[in-house]
């Protein structure tokens, strides 16, 4: 795959072969999405540079503190009280290996634009229940949680580009809320408005819905201390499948407001996906990046590919990922130095 080819069809070969390796090298729990497409945007002579587009969820954990649960947004990307995090060694080590790779093979230069997805986000952390508040001496927690948003993105910023050896390749970080306009917000409320009053419908998005609605009701409960259907409601509906319905449509919109581009479908950019997919649990609302609206229209379908053996769960400590040929001692020493 190292040898340099223009053939469109030699690339497209090669491309095939990299994916088929990458969908063995993924958690098991983890599907590709639409790879004959994924491999005609990479092989594509005209699309240069090649799109590439990621969501990683602005993560936020909870501290059990005298008997409640407080959450609080991450400050620390790459060490926990636990270790190396899942989340240093993805944004140093592992999305670096797939642009490379993927350079590589389309033999043209990448475009990637990471989001930080940084709506949606749990009311609690905008409350007193945030233990941040006991340290702001007076500041706002609003301003703070901002603060911290703006910090992690040059932090991650940072990490991919500090792990990335290949000047072929351009990584943007930006924020969600720094890249959208009004119009998305009207696009995520009638996304809201579709899935509220199709939910009796017998549909395939209706029923992922309604399952999830019963069976988180308990762990919302207990964690955010949601207890009324409309709370549920807002959590579930809108703030997950709602706002990945949106973001599926604006995939595009964001690529080209990054850099300047002129993508005109969602369907013609690959996105890597560092999150857990729709296969794992609490994570059901990602169908909604390519699934068919519940009233029966269709939607452009984007390539999805899930290779990442540490997905974006950054309180969770790091795992060794064998095709990286590093040890996770060698990453930590590394990371020491950045």
């Amino acid at each position: 795959m190292s040898q340099e080819t223009t053939n469109p069809e030699e690339i497209s070969e090669n491309a095939r072969l990299l994916l088929s390796r990458w969908r063995r090298e993924a958690l098991k729990t983890e599907k590709f999405e639409n790879v004959d497409q994924a491999v005609a945007i990479i092989a594509d002579p005209t699309n240069q540079p090649l799109p590439i587009i990621s969501m990683i969820c602005a993560n936020y954990e909870t501290y059990m503190m005298n008997g409640q649960r407080r959450p609080t947004i991450h400050r620390e990307l790459v060490w926990t009280d636990r270790g190396l995090r899942k989340g240093g060694v993805l944004l140093h080590e592992e999305i670096p290996y797939r642009l490379n790779e993927l350079q590589v093979v389309s033999q043209k230069p990448v475009n990637h634009l990471v989001v930080l997805v940084d709506l949606g986000m749990a009311e609690t952390l905008f409350s007193p229940l945030n233990p941040r508040t006991m340290e702001l001496a007076g500041a706002s927690i609003e301003a703070d949680i901002d603060e911290t948003l703006n910090d992690n993105a040059d932090t991650m910023q940072t990490l991919i580009n500090s792990g990335l050896h290949n000047d072929q390749v351009t990584v943007q970080v930006k924020r969600l809320t720094h890249l959208v306009s009004d119009g998305f917000y009207q696009e995520w409320d009638s996304w809201n408005q579709l899935l509220r009053q199709n939910l009796t419908q017998r549909n395939f998005l209706s029923g992922r819905i309604n399952q999830d609605l019963v069976q988180d009701a308990a762990y919302y409960k207990y964690a955010w201390g949601l207890t009324s259907q409309e709370e549920l409601y807002k959590r579930v509906i809108d703030q997950q499948y709602g706002l990945a319905a949106v973001i599926g449509d604006w995939l595009s919109s964001l690529h080209n407001l990054a850099f300047q581009g002129t993508i005109g479908s969602k369907a013609d950019l690959n996105m890597l996906d560092p999150n857990p997919g729709p296969s794992n649990p609490a994570h059901g609302e990602f169908i909604a990046y390519n699934v068919d609206r519940p009233d029966g229209k269709s939607r452009s379908k984007t390539p999805i590919l899930r290779p990442f053996n540490n997905l974006v769960l950054l309180t969770d400590p790091a795992v060794e990922v064998p095709y990286l040929n590093k040890r996770l001692e060698v990453i930590m020493d590394e990371f020491n130095k950045i």
